[in-house]
């Protein structure tokens, strides 16, 4: 988590840092190879993004974070076909937790936006991270959001 937020900051090499020692030192290593992928493709390095979301989903292919950003990678990279299965794939996983229904929310924008029925949320994820810090939960909603830490 700490490597996420480190790179919602625009931290990346302290972000990367947090994921290798993950990676080198956890029992999670499936949820570490999808955070460093979540990085590199915050960065716009497909191709580390790529290694370590393969890598991820290669230890558990039903992780719907990954399947989902592996299904923004082929769609940064114009394999529409291949990104819409990714994103059908990420909807099919069970969403009983509240990541699992922000994923599955994510997972819909974007198959809606492949097919050029953009929403909002589809909209939003294309604009750079801003430097933030804080999350919230909006029991109202459902939803996390990222705000400014003064607010």
């Amino acid at each position: 988590m700490r490597a996420l937020l480190k790179s919602d900051k625009g931290d990346y090499g302290a972000a990367r840092a947090e994921a290798d020692k993950l990676i080198d030192d956890g029992d999670a290593k499936a949820a570490a190879y999808y955070v460093r992928a979540s990085i590199a493709f915050d960065e716009h390095d497909l191709d580390a993004a790529t290694t370590d979301v393969d890598k991820a989903l290669d230890l558990k292919d039903t992780l719907a974070a990954a399947l989902l950003l592996k299904g923004r990678i082929l769609e940064a990279r114009g394999d529409k076909v291949g990104a819409k299965s990714r994103y059908q794939q990420a909807l099919a996983q069970p969403s009983s937790y509240l990541e699992g229904r922000s994923v599955q929310r994510k997972a819909r924008d974007r198959l809606n936006g492949v097919d050029g029925v953009a929403t909002a949320d589809a909209a939003l994820d294309t604009k750079p991270a801003r430097n933030v810090g804080c999350k919230r939960f909006l029991p109202a909603t459902g939803v996390t959001i990222t705000i400014d830490c003064d607010k």
